[in-house]
């Protein structure tokens, strides 16, 4: 216990010097300092210090996810980051998501279109080979059809997304991140996304948005 005061004390008296957050871990708590002298706590499933999605890990600040990125910028919000890119030769677009100023998600939003909508189906594919190759078998791999109106005519299953009766995901939790990549759609609408999750901080992020959505009633 003194041991940790100690180091906490010295992070502390140490933090002018600071240019970025920066992770110090005592006594199996881990501390992330900010530049401005502030400091948050993460949950224990959050202190292995490696990179969670692209070069940032869970609970970093706004400004360092920003010091972290080489992409465009497109937008930013106070609890948000939007960036530009490209994966597998299709436009998408980076959501960065914070709740407290600290990183606890993250999504690739494909933002192309096919004229011909099977497609979608091809690019989901080979994301999820990409991925099953990165993080092995998935916990969970779905079809699921809310509506079997398309479902014996495999050229209309690309329709059948488009208009919500037909959805994909695939699902793998590796150590402290959920990893969930989905094809469904909405309104002649497809949307296809692979969505990173810290589960320490999920349930932190649920009760942050509840609390937006109180505050706009």
């Amino acid at each position: 216990m003194v041991y940790t005061v100690i180091i906490y004390l010295l992070i502390f008296c140490a933090c002018a010097a600071i240019p970025d957050d920066t992770t110090y871990v005592a006594d199996g708590r881990k501390i992330i300092l900010r530049s401005d002298g502030t400091w948050t706590e993460l949950p224990k499933e959050d202190i292995d210090g490696k990179s969670n999605f692209r070069k940032t890990t869970w609970g970093m600040s706004i400004q360092a996810v920003k010091s972290s990125e080489s992409e465009e910028l497109l937008k930013a919000e106070d609890d948000a980051l939007w960036y530009k890119t490209t994966i597998g030769g299709n436009e998408c677009v980076i959501l960065y998501l914070f709740v407290d100023n600290m990183l606890c998600r993250s999504k690739y939003i494909f933002s192309h279109d096919h004229t011909n909508k099977n497609l979608f189906i091809q690019d989901y594919s080979a994301l999820k080979a990409d991925l099953q190759k990165k993080y092995g078998d998935p916990d969970e791999d779905e079809v699921v059809w809310l509506n079997s109106l398309y479902k014996d005519d495999l050229d209309d299953w690309g329709l059948a997304i488009s208009i919500g009766h037909l959805a994909y995901y695939t699902k793998w939790v590796i150590d402290n991140t959920q990893i969930y990549l989905s094809l469904r759609g909405d309104k002649y609408k497809i949307q296809l996304v692979i969505e990173y999750q810290s589960l320490a901080l999920r349930e932190r992020e649920r009760q942050y948005r509840e609390s937006q959505k109180l505050d706009d009633l």
